[in-house]
This record gives C-alpha cells, structure tokens and sequence, in this order.
C-alpha cells in the first residue's frame, strides 16, 4: 500500500487546514449569513444574556444557541475577536473527517483502504470544501448527525448504553444547533434498522425501537432544558417562535412549492463534484457487494434526499450532513480499484476546469449582454489560465494507484478554491467586506449619534462595529423625514442601485455592496440633496 494512503487521515485534515488558512487570509466574514450569526452572538455577549439570542436588540428566534454558546466560550478564554467565530464551524468539520474514518472502520474492518480513502474524499467534496470553512451552522449539525449514526451503529454492534446515549446526545445537540431538523438525518437510519442490518439481525425489536424512543425523549430534554426557560424570559411571541417557528411553522411554510421533487437528482453530480465525474468510481460501485456497509450508507443518504426531495423548500447545503455517507460508499467503491488507472476516467473533470477557464477568458464579450455579472467587470482575464492549468495537471499526471488519485483530486480542489478566493473574489471583496463602515458607524454610536437604517437589517453591521445599540429601522422616506425632525443630527444608512434617482455625492461614507452601493448620510443633507434632485427633475 502507498505510503501516503497509510495517512489518508492527515491528507484531509491538511486539506482542510490548507483550505482554512485561504479563506481566513483572503477574506472577511461575508454579509449576510456570517455577519449575522456572529451578530447575535454579540448581542448576547454584549448583554450578558447566554438564554436568548438577539438581533437588532429584538429576541432572535430563526436559531438555536448552541453556536452561539460556543462562540461565547472562545472569547472567554482569549478575549472578544474575530478569529474565534471564523474557525468555530470549521473545526467542527475537522472532527467530522475523523468520525467518518470511524464509522467506515466499523462498516468494513477488513477494508483499510476504505479507511483511509472516507476522510479524504469527504474533505475533497468542493461543495464541503466550501461550506466547511463558513461561518455557519450546517457543518455543527453534520458533526451531531456523525454523532447519531455512530450511536445507531454501535447499539446494533450490542453496546447498548452506550450507543443509546450517543443518539441523546446527537439528538439534544442537533437541536440546540438547527433545530428538530437533526431527526430527519437520525430517525429515518434507526427506523431502517431491520434493513440494513440483515447479515446481524436485529434481537429484538421492540427493544431496538423502545431504546430509540427513550434516546428521542432524553435528547429533547436536552434541548428543553433551554427551551423552557428561554421562552419564559423571552417572552410569549419568542416562546411561540422557537416551540411553533421550529417545528410545524416550518414544515408548512417548506411546502411553497419553491422546488419540484425532482430538483436534487440532476443536481447531485454538481453537489459531489469533483468524485461525481470519475468515471472509475463508478466502474467500482457495479462491483459493490450489498453488504451492511452498503446498505447502511444507503438507507442513510436515500432516506433523507427522499425526504428532502418531498419538502418543497430546496437547498443544496442541506444534505451536507449525508455527504459522510456519500464518501464512505464512494470509498468502498474506489477502494476495490486496483493497478494503473486510465487518465481517460479524468477528462470530465479536466473538462469542467477548461471549461472554468473558457468563461473568465470570454468575460469581455459576456459582461456586456447580462448586466446583472457587472460585480465581475474587473477580474483579469488572465486569471482563466489557472484553472486551465489545473485541468492539465488532472490530464497528464498519471495516476498509480487510488492514493495517488485521492491526493491529486485533493490538490485540484484547494486550487480551485484557492483561485477563487485569490482570484475572483479577491476583487470582488470590497463589496462583501463591511468592516469599515461597520467601524465608522460603531464610532458614531459612540459619540452619542442616532442612525436609522433604510430597508430590513440582518445585523451585518453589529459585530463588526461593535455595536452596543440597536440601529432604527424605516421603509420610506415619509418615515425617514419624521425620523430627521426628531433627530436632525442623525445619520442614515441607505441602499442603492447605481442607476436610481439618489443623490451620489456628499455621502460621510459609501461602498460597493452586494451588486449594490451603500452610503452613510448624515441625514438632514441627504434629504436636501434629494428634494434638490427631484427639483431639477
């Protein structure tokens, strides 16, 4: 066995750290999701309130606090910064890598090539490469949906206790992450039992379903044990969101018919890329004998892309907490792989790079037909060659053998990943980055300034800037003109498209924003310069 392979384990926690490292030095926290959730653990922190997150000084019932507490324990020990929110998430996913390694050892003893090739894959997803790194909640859940399947397995292996205990701890964590959604990711597995475990059958089955019942209601209670109490001190609409809002409100409100059933299906060779277009992967998975292993992975990530696939409200990032089950599949299937291997089986996915390259090289003749890429008017075309490189590397490295492929893939992937941040979004950053305004509004604040916010506010300035109140918020200008004779002095936070009637000088502060502009006003100014614009019109 290549040396390499022994260590498939350090190769992806190098991967990820790699992966890491870019997007913490190219790259700032990104409005409006990771602005926001690392807002609302500010709040808390700021108010010195651990039972209820806030947004915008109002109860904030759309999430959970488990992140937030976590978050809250990195800056007890080294203080308020920016650098303990942005690797929470991330390390979350790292010991998901090692969990997977884990569950593939108890799926397949025997197959240490399996073992070894699970993490690596996992870690060379580039839909989980990308969410990885982010400031979210999606790679905690995926860390207690590990922690469930773990659980189940080790129940059926005759670890009672033990196993039990782990699905109370998925469950009650889950919830307190994302919410009840974690039993879409445990249940459908435990349930599937009779299934799956047809080689070790289970003993008996009233005591296999009974001593899931009880792991449900004690990982409730977990996540009661803050419920109950948050929404006393909450209040009666915060107590109605997070009991209502997170359960059946949800499920009503996903049946809006947003997606159709079918809409994951041609979607999966792009949310597995790059591992999707090896085409000896494939010739692998023919071989596959429908063992334990096999059907466990499968009644694990076919349960829940049917149940996603009914719920009409559609998002790729959701089935991130079965991509552990994708890799351990996909590892058994490369793992029988053996000898030299075609670079044939590489060109859809050299394909894909060239194409990549095609498109940034072609951006001067596509810009001017679709307005809305106008945020990408000033990538050089250059940069097309780094992933036509990239697709050249993939065609002419002749692969070995399996660890061969697994760190070529792997190198492809951070490239890439490393070429949009470096590239594409490294000019794209001063529309995503609020940190100056976020400084020059906290600043005000503390001067004793009032500002109001024109259109909804999703706390993106908070964390950033420090701040320690609320911004006001108004939808129109009637209500922005009450606003100003109550505070003349005050400052507006306004939005714009650079082709609306709005004036565009004399703005404190403005910036790109989102394929947008922002601007700091001081407000009675902005409302002169408007009504002097609409004079001249």
């Amino acid at each position: 066995m290549n040396r390499l392979f022994k260590h498939g384990i350090f190769w992806a926690v190098f991967f990820w750290l790699l992966l890491l490292w870019i997007t913490l030095y190219f790259r700032s926290l990104l409005p409006i999701d990771e602005t926001r959730y690392v807002s609302v653990a500010w709040e808390m922190w700021h108010r010195n309130d651990f039972l209820v997150p806030y947004l915008n000084g109002k109860p904030y019932s759309h999430k959970p606090p488990l992140f937030f507490w976590l978050i809250h324990l990195g800056w007890r020990l080294f203080g308020v910064n920016d650098f303990t929110p942005r690797i929470t998430a991330p390390f979350f996913a790292c010991f998901s890598l090692f969990l997977t390694r884990h569950l593939t050892r108890m799926l397949w003893t025997e197959d240490r090539q399996a073992h070894h090739l699970s993490p690596i894959i996992l870690s060379t997803f580039l839909l989980w490469a990308i969410f990885s790194t982010l400031t979210m909640f999606d790679m905690i859940l995926t860390f207690f949906a590990l922690v469930g399947a773990l659980g189940i397995l080790t129940a059926w292996r005759g670890s009672v206790l033990t196993g039990w205990g782990l699905v109370c701890i998925a469950i009650g964590g889950g919830i307190l992450t994302k919410g009840p959604v974690i039993l879409l990711h445990v249940l459908p597995l435990a349930v599937l039992a009779p299934w799956w475990s047809k080689d070790k059958p289970l003993k008996n089955r009233l005591h296999w379903y009974g001593g899931l019942v009880v792991a449900i209601l004690c990982g409730t209670a977990i996540a009661l044990a803050w419920a109950v109490p948050a929404a006393i001190s909450g209040g009666q609409e915060y107590g109605h969101a997070i009991f209502w809002g997170q359960t059946s409100g949800r499920i009503i409100k996903s049946f809006a018919h947003r997606q159709p059933f079918w809409w994951y299906l041609p979607m999966l060779p792009l949310i597995l890329f790059p591992w999707s277009l090896w085409t000896e992967i494939w010739k692998g998975a023919k071989k596959l004998k429908m063992d334990t292993g096999v059907r466990f992975c499968l009644s694990w990530f076919g349960s829940v892309l049917v149940i996603l696939s009914i719920i009409s409200d559609k998002q790729v990032y959701y089935l991130l907490p079965v991509f552990p089950s994708f890799a351990m599949i996909m590892a058994k299937a490369a793992g029988g792989l053996q000898g030299l291997l075609s670079r044939k089986s590489y060109l859809p996915i050299a394909l894909i790079y060239f194409i990549l390259g095609a498109v940034i090289f072609s951006l001067p003749l596509i810009l001017p037909r679709f307005p809305v890429m106008a945020l990408f008017q000033k990538i050089s075309v250059l940069w097309g060659l780094f992933p036509v490189c990239i697709g050249v590397f993939i065609m002419i490295r002749q692969p070995r053998g399996i660890a061969s492929v697994s760190t070529g893939v792997g190198v492809s992937v951070v490239a890439l990943i490393f070429f949009v941040h470096a590239g594409i979004f490294h000019d794209l950053a001063p529309a995503y980055n609020v940190e100056i305004l976020s400084s020059r509004i906290g600043v005000l604040q503390k001067a004793g300034k009032k500002i109001t916010h024109f259109s909804d506010y999703d706390d993106q300035y908070h964390f950033a800037g420090r701040l320690t109140q609320p911004l006001n918020i108004i939808y129109n200008y009637k209500q922005l003109k009450k606003w100003a004779n109550l505070y003349p002095d005050g400052y507006v936070i306004i939005y714009y498209k650079p082709d609306t009637d709005i004036p565009k000088k004399g703005a404190e502060y403005a910036q790109p924003y989102r394929g947008k502009k922002v601007a700091l006003w001081k407000v009675e100014k902005f409302l002169q310069k408007l009504a002097l614009l609409k004079k001249k019109q």
